[in-house]
């Protein structure tokens, strides 16, 4: 069909008898998604990607459809626990920990998805509260940071 396109500095008007789109045009400038991060929450966890992505994997065992996965932080383990009615799932990965929150709950197949994206050999996370975000980066890898919600606030208790 036909189309009337009219525009303006602002916007784009696109028209036909039945259907009318506007639009903000676009300026060329991009949202700064890296002010997102709190320059305030320096990474606090360090620890090896390749035993990460195994405590994970073991985790997403688990019937739950959340793959709720609980994970106690100590300074020198981090201990997975994943929730499962038939399965015991439990994890521990040695790691460097200097925070002060003693536990978070993830979704343990979205955070094997984010560290899939990062080629660093090395993990660093900031986890500052259990009901913040946890801000991911490679060991030397500027280029990737990424943020992951815990899905409960609640602490989990060991079975």
């Amino acid at each position: 069909k036909e189309a009337k396109i009219y525009y303006t500095n602002k916007n784009i008007f696109f028209y036909t008898d039945q259907i009318t789109v506007i639009s903000v045009r676009s300026e060329e400038k991009y949202v700064d998604y890296k002010a997102a991060f709190p320059a305030e929450w320096p990474s606090n966890l360090k620890l090896d990607k390749a035993g990460l992505m195994l405590a994970l994997e073991k985790c997403q065992l688990s019937t739950d459809e959340l793959f709720t996965t609980s994970i106690g932080l100590n300074e020198k383990v981090l201990e997975f626990d994943a929730d499962d009615p038939y399965l015991n799932i439990h994890a521990a990965i040695p790691a460097e920990y200097s925070g002060s929150t003693d536990q978070i709950v993830v979704n343990s197949a979205k955070l094997a998805i984010m560290l899939k994206q990062i080629e660093s050999q090395e993990i660093e996370l900031a986890i500052h509260d259990r009901n913040k975000p946890i801000v991911i980066t490679g060991v030397n890898e500027t280029g990737y940071k990424g943020m992951l919600m815990p899905i409960s606030s609640a602490p989990k208790t060991k079975k």
